[in-house]
């Protein structure tokens, strides 16, 4: 008489995820300080903007901020505006992702 023993399944360790999301970070980290150099740099070049033409810029992000989100009608007035643009983009990326130009 023979005992068989069963086989543990075929799981991925913890380590193994640890080092696929690390390294998922890894990649990612290059490209987010890229993007957050670069609003960083258009926010401060538009700041010496307005204070060459004299406006205080701190006044100049809150009065943009405040006009664009906090008020219902100018986020659906986005979305109108941003929806024949994603639209179009979509029209052009996805015949070109599937290697139809």
């Amino acid at each position: 008489m023979s005992i068989t023993t069963a086989q543990p399944s075929q799981t991925p360790s913890s380590e193994a995820a640890e080092a696929a999301t690390s390294s998922r970070w890894d990649r990612a980290r290059p490209v987010l300080l890229r993007w957050g150099a670069a609003i960083l740099a258009a926010l401060v070049i538009f700041s010496l903007l307005l204070l060459a033409k004299g406006a205080n810029p701190i006044e100049a992000y809150l009065s943009m901020w405040d006009s664009t989100f906090n008020r219902r009608r100018s986020v659906e007035e986005i979305f109108i505006q941003m929806t024949p643009l994603v639209l179009g983009a979509l029209a052009v990326a996805v015949p070109a992702r599937a290697g139809l130009t």
